[in-house]
């Protein structure tokens, strides 16, 4: 745009101010805050700014600390949009997330507390497709309906690899628009129908915000808006939302927390008020979850969260109970009693001393664990039951098997 300005010297051409504004931040913040039920983020950006860091450039591979499967590695460079960090100077809230191009998180990294939060990516057809955290976005009018009899969800992060030699590699959702600035970074992407072939289009603009509220927490703003063509009628609602999709590595954070009535949680900050009304429950596989009680809670009978806890998670003050340990300094191929004690210190296991008997699996592998039909109870705290495959690794015992 130029401006003409007419005076008593004749014409003269000038050129426009400069804006401070690019189209992406002048969009998104538009799309972020005209809708109607709009409210004010309560995280205040002079707190948190300083803190907020920021890059689109590719920073190199978050495998050396974020440990993915290694078959997938090679794609994180074509997924990676953004890198977003917090610095929490002395404390141990420091947060790493990266953004793909769908705008959706697919790594977050606590290097302090307990490193990638994210699942492995060891989904055959869906590296940093399926197991992140997304929106989802599902047309029940058009889902498995005939004539087609086809699934139809509209996916943030980018479609399955299931259509033979189209999807040799991943293709993740295209960006729209994206802008960082003070302690948020905005993005909107253009969603994809995750099950191709798909005769459907896909009419879905995901929007996402992240904003740095200090002590560690992110606060997470999305949005949807559905393009699709309304002289359709009804056909192009969609009607059933996966919000708040996604999960955690349940090797760094087994446990998973929601309050199973309003008395177990507080209305006014992200906590539990009463043990005795909180659901305590030990990861397990998607495919069965819906049999699992609590795994499954709709977000509406919840208090709005759900929250994940590392190994050694203790109710009501329960205490864990004290596991046997190894005398390093006996043989036990010798003295085989001798060499196992009912318990150690944690300075002795420190020192390397004494060795403490532990149950460790990693996924996928074997031996392996599953649930029992059968609890005990300790102290008056009830314990699940597990039935595990066992190898001996080395532990005498002075005891039948």
């Amino acid at each position: 745009m130029s401006i003409f300005r007419i005076g008593v010297w004749g014409l003269a051409l000038l050129a426009p101010p400069a804006s401070t504004v690019s189209v992406d931040e002048a969009i998104l913040s538009d799309i972020m805050t005209s809708f109607v039920g709009h409210e004010a983020s309560t995280c205040i950006t002079a707190d948190t700014a300083s803190s907020t860091s920021f890059t689109f450039n590719w920073p190199g591979s978050s495998d050396p600390t974020s440990k993915w499967y290694p078959p997938h590695v090679g794609f994180e460079e074509d997924l990676f949009q953004a890198a977003m960090s917090h610095d929490d100077g002395s404390g141990r809230r420091s947060w790493t997330i990266r953004i793909g191009t769908g705008g959706n998180m697919y790594s977050h990294y606590a290097p302090d507390l307990h490193g990638e939060s994210m699942a492995p990516q060891a989904h055959g057809d869906a590296p940093w497709i399926d197991e992140v955290q997304q929106q989802v976005a599902v047309n029940n009018n058009l889902n498995n309906q005939a004539p087609w009899n086809r699934p139809y969800f509209h996916h943030q992060a980018g479609a399955y690899q299931r259509d033979g030699s189209y999807t040799t590699v991943p293709f993740y959702s295209p960006s729209f628009a994206r802008h960082c600035a003070g302690n948020t970074c905005t993005f909107a992407s253009w969603g994809t129908q995750a099950h191709v072939p798909t005769p459907f289009t896909a009419p879905v603009m995901f929007i996402t915000r992240y904003t740095n509220c200090g002590s560690g927490v992110i606060e997470l703003t999305q949005a949807m808006h559905n393009f699709a063509d309304v002289a359709s009628g009804t056909t192009v609602d969609q009607n059933y939302f996966n919000v708040g999709w996604g999960g955690v590595r349940a090797s760094r954070l087994p446990f998973a927390l929601e309050a199973s009535s309003s008395e177990g949680s507080s209305t006014d900050s992200l906590d539990f008020a009463n043990p005795d009304y909180v659901d305590t429950m030990g990861q397990c596989p998607w495919q069965v979850s819906h049999s699992s009680p609590g795994q499954m809670t709709n977000l509406d009978q919840t208090p709005g969260y759900t929250a994940f806890a590392t190994s050694g998670l203790l109710s009501n003050d329960a205490t864990l109970p004290e596991l046997p340990c190894r005398d390093n300094s006996i043989s036990c191929s010798t003295n085989v009693g001798g060499c196992m004690v009912t318990s150690c210190t944690d300075a002795q296991v420190s020192s390397g001393s004494h060795t403490r008997v532990a149950l460790r699996v990693s996924p996928g592998s074997t031996p392996n664990c599953s649930s029992h039909s059968f609890t005990y109870t300790r102290e008056g705290v009830t314990y699940p039951g597990m039935r595990c495959d066992l190898r001996d690794t080395g532990f005498g015992r002075n005891f039948a098997n």
